[in-house]
């Protein structure tokens, strides 16, 4: 059986996130970290939908994903609770990079959203269209022209 290609995301989603829970029993924490946001990223690209497949959004959501990574990495690498207390803006650092670095990350989305919205996710021809199609009648303007 082939997947089609509008199966394959969602697919790659359920296959991630059993994966993810799979490492998080295995008491593997970064790689669960890593695979969760892999599923995340996965969920931004079904909602682009065909804009994924320009580059500077799929370029876009690799960047977020890379750069996830690489936080929950030095997560783990600072995260040294018998050695030396090293302190970045008043947080233990490990912590400090997941409140002032990981968090905030997930705003990254939401401007990608917002940038490519018109663009990719409701261009001007769909919403037209859609307009055409579900607009409701009493929000047709009167025949003599006056607004009810």
């Amino acid at each position: 059986m082939s997947l089609d290609q509008a199966n394959r995301t969602p697919a790659a989603i359920g296959l991630a996130a059993v994966a993810g829970v799979a490492l998080g029993w295995s008491h593997l924490p970064l790689a669960f970290g890593v695979l969760t946001w892999a599923v995340l990223c996965l969920a931004i690209a079904i909602g682009f939908g065909d804009a994924v497949r320009r580059s500077r959004v799929a370029f876009s959501i690799t960047g977020i994903f890379l750069l996830f990574s690489g936080l929950v990495a030095a997560v783990f690498w600072y995260d040294a609770p018998a050695g030396e207390l090293r302190l970045w803006l008043g947080l233990p650092a490990a912590t400090a990079i997941l409140v002032y670095a990981i968090w905030p990350l997930g705003v990254l989305a939401g401007v990608l959203y917002v940038v490519e919205f018109e663009r990719s996710i409701l261009p001007a021809d769909r919403l037209r269209r859609f307009r055409e199609r579900y607009v409701l009648d009493n929000e047709a303007p009167a025949k003599d022209g006056r607004e009810r």
